[in-house]
């Protein structure tokens, strides 16, 4: 919620300063404004609104982010919702924005592994285990199409079961990783926790083969790494400055990723394989 308008709640954002690009602002205004990092990013769309007595061309954009809400003084309150959840909220012309951007808009969802709850607790990643929410491993980012989000999913699950599951999704930990500041487009450090997955980057070259071979359109995300190659990881936190990221030293140990699921904005759907048993094959 703004202080200035106590009435309204608004979306994190702001004026591109002088020098800056858009997608500088962004992570500068999301930073200043609410003090998460942004995972990624991506433009959706620019329209034209009246704000007070201004009319302002707005450039929105979607993404991830990391990290805790700690407010800067210029708001009072802030709230995780669902779009449902939004119209409970004054957020005056921006109701309108967030229908389009949810119903239309979003370039699509994330294939991913994620880790389950129960496991991340009893995993050694130097006290992040406990700071975490939703850690993942991020496969894929895929667009989405004309049809209905929900069509969508039905169409780009058929071609991921024909694939079918990687070989095994039983692996380890390896280690502690920064991905350096000078290795992506956004100048933030990425600490994270390296994941071995026999066989995984070979079916993960099969499963996007297959994608685009069935029509649809990988997402180039803005990923704060996005210029090394697929490296299988957990994210664990971003740093500006490289001077602040404390010794990070995670054991080797064996992790599992039992489900495969494919997140949008506002579902999480759970890929089963299935073998000609009917049993699950993950």
């Amino acid at each position: 919620m703004s202080d200035a308008y106590s009435d309204y709640w608004d979306l994190p954002g702001g004026h591109v300063e002088e020098g800056e690009t858009s997608d500088d602002g962004l992570v500068r205004e999301v930073r200043e404004e609410v003090g998460l990092e942004l995972d990624s990013f991506e433009s959706q769309m620019t329209t034209d609104l009246v704000l007070g007595e201004e009319k302002k061309s707005i450039l929105f954009y979607m993404g991830e982010v990391i990290g805790e809400p700690v407010l800067s003084e210029e708001h009072t309150e802030f709230a995780w919702v669902t779009l449902e959840e939004s119209t409970k909220y004054n957020l005056g012309v921006f109701h309108d924005v967030l229908e389009e951007l949810f119903n239309t808009g979003y370039p699509g969802g994330i294939i991913t592994f994620p880790i389950e709850k129960d496991l991340l607790a009893s995993l050694d990643l130097g006290g992040y285990e406990n700071k975490i929410d939703k850690a993942h491993i991020t496969i894929a980012y895929v667009k989405y199409n004309e049809i209905s989000h929900e069509d969508w999913y039905i169409a780009l699950n058929t071609v991921i079961q024909r694939l079918g599951p990687p070989p095994q999704m039983n692996g380890k930990i390896s280690g502690a990783y920064i991905f350096d500041a000078s290795e992506n487009s956004n100048n933030i450090n990425v600490a994270v926790a390296l994941v071995e997955i026999p066989g995984l980057k070979e079916w993960r070259i099969d499963l996007i083969a297959m994608i685009e071979a069935a029509g649809f359109e990988l997402i180039s995300r803005k990923k704060l790494h996005d210029n090394h190659d697929f490296t299988p990881h957990i994210t664990l936190e971003f740093f500006e400055n490289k001077t602040d990221i404390p010794p990070l030293r995670i054991p080797a140990q064996p992790i599992t990723c039992p489900k495969m699921e494919i997140w949008t904005n506002n579902k999480e759907y759970t890929l089963d394989f299935v073998n000609t048993d009917g049993l699950p094959l993950i």
